[in-house]
């Protein structure tokens, strides 16, 4: 059988051609994600499906860096714009951009939020298996929790009440005439026992 040297291979050329238009369609996704961050808008004006953007981000470690470093570019520039109309704005005398001005950018006028937690945890210890150890442990485990976002200590005041001594019975017996004087019911609140 005489084999044809001059004709190419039909499946290596397809993928040679998709390969160019691939790195064609790539340049000109950056360059519009230069112009405009947005992903949505950049695929389409590129003429390409966002699945398929995100699959070459996840395939091509280099295009992604690629995007990242246009997005950048161009969220400077989309935020060059803005801040450029906000000072026109202000220029014109419009009451709107010259709050949002003094809001951003000025000490004196930012407002400030506060946050307040109040958490209730209410305990039923009908099968009396809440004893002085877990409710120190409990007590513990709530003193140390910390907010994360605000850095402060949450208060979460809490009554718990027991009928039933606690794993203190193993005392010895004038021990156990000392702590019967006691109230049995104990109480935990504000992060406090008392």
């Amino acid at each position: 059988m005489p084999t044809n040297k001059s004709k190419a291979n039909p499946v290596k050329t397809r993928a040679k051609t998709i390969k160019k238009r691939s790195e064609r369609v790539k340049k000109d996704l950056l360059d519009e994600l230069r112009k405009n961050p947005i992903i949505t808008t950049a695929c389409l004006k590129s003429g390409i499906n966002p699945s398929t953007f995100y699959r070459w981000t996840k395939d091509d470690r280099r295009f992604a860096a690629e995007v990242r470093e246009a997005s950048k570019e161009g969220t400077l520039l989309i935020s060059d714009m803005a801040q450029s109309r906000v000072i026109q704005g202000i220029k014109d005398g419009t009451p709107t951009y010259v709050i949002f001005w003094l809001k951003t950018r000025s000490k004196e006028f930012v407002e400030k939020i506060t946050h307040t937690y109040n958490h209730v945890i209410q305990v039923n210890d009908q099968d009396g298996l809440l004893t002085n150890d877990r409710i120190r442990r409990f007590k513990n485990m709530m003193d140390a929790w910390r907010d994360p976002y605000l850095n402060k200590q949450v208060i979460i005041p809490m009554a718990i009440k027991k009928d039933e001594p606690d794993d203190d019975s193993k005392k010895p017996a004038d021990d156990k005439k000392e702590e019967s004087s006691k109230s049995d019911q104990k109480s935990v609140g504000l992060g406090k026992a008392t």
